[in-house]
């Protein structure tokens, strides 16, 4: 099927079938907060002694994460997070927290989103692929006169823009990834040794790499390349941490973020879909191509 653009509504993209399997529910971490902003004290983190008290937020996050669980699944190639925030974090808090609490959401209520991700970048891929098809079959076949007519119509611009939001929900998703990894805002995919390796970046760096030759095969015949412009990853990262977001409470920013991206919702179009918020093209694009039930 074409990719379609998202729509700007309020109303489920689609109703939840009984054709996917569900994802377990599993309680949500709870973070205790308070207006002192001190976490409270975890023994037993990796780096120190039994009974020591963290002595700052970041020690805080450091020491959860040792204590609930460092390791994620074979679907993230089994990174150690902690690795990721002595590596990357530089002990910035809000580097730090927002990668425990993707950690905490990938190791329990969304625990299936590795296998998610890696479909919608797979499809993605397959989209291109038709795309490549579709430039190769214009440019063979079609008079200078032809291509024209084909490339002002409102079925192809609508396609493009759709194909434009297949590339955004992939760049979100990676976005999370980056922000997993502590990696700094100003890293790209394409700086792929600086990120450590997952099969879902592979796949990811596969897609940018095939999305780059569209767009030149397109500027060729044409096409209107301001359809196609998406923000960067690193464009994102700087702006989501930009944000004045609380990822101290669990119940705050379950209500800031797409369930299927797990990037803050603050410049797209979202939808309510089975009582969780959703960026409006990741949505679309889920119903579409995986299922048509909810992800969670």
């Amino acid at each position: 099927r074409s990719p379609q653009a998202p729509q700007e509504t309020t109303s489920p993209p689609t109703t939840p079938g009984d054709a996917a399997e569900k994802v377990e529910d599993v309680d949500e971490v709870v973070v205790d907060d308070d207006d002192s902003g001190d976490w409270g004290a975890f023994d037993g983190g990796e780096g120190l002694e039994q009974g020591q008290v963290p002595t700052s937020p970041f020690e805080n996050i450091r020491s959860k994460v040792a204590t609930e669980g460092d390791i994620l699944s074979d679907d993230f190639n089994n990174i150690s997070i902690l690795a990721c925030l002595d590596k990357n974090a530089n002990e910035d808090q809000y580097r730090a927290s927002r990668c425990y609490f993707i950690c905490s959401l990938l190791s329990s209520t969304h625990k299936n989103h590795g296998t998610i991700w890696a479909k919608l970048i797979a499809a993605t891929k397959d989209e291109l692929l038709t795309c490549k098809g579709l430039l190769q079959e214009m440019a063979k076949d079609m008079s200078r006169k032809e291509r024209a007519v084909v490339a002002n119509s409102e079925q192809l611009q609508t396609y493009l823009q759709g194909l434009r939001e297949y590339i955004r929900v992939v760049r979100s998703i990676v976005a999370s990834i980056g922000d997993l990894q502590c990696l700094h805002e100003d890293i790209d995919l394409n700086d792929f040794n600086l990120w450590l390796g997952m099969d879902i970046l592979k796949a990811a760096l596969d897609v940018e790499t095939d999305w780059s030759g569209f767009l030149r095969a397109a500027k060729k015949l044409g096409l209107n390349l301001d359809l196609l412009s998406v923000e960067t990853v690193p464009d994102m990262r700087r702006r989501t941490a930009k944000l004045d977001l609380d990822y101290t409470e669990p119940d705050q920013y379950s209500r800031m973020v797409c369930h299927l991206s797990l990037q803050p919702l603050s410049s797209c179009a979202s939808v309510d879909w089975n009582g969780r918020e959703y960026m409006a093209c990741a949505a679309n694009f889920y119903a579409n191509r995986v299922s048509s039930d909810a992800p969670l």
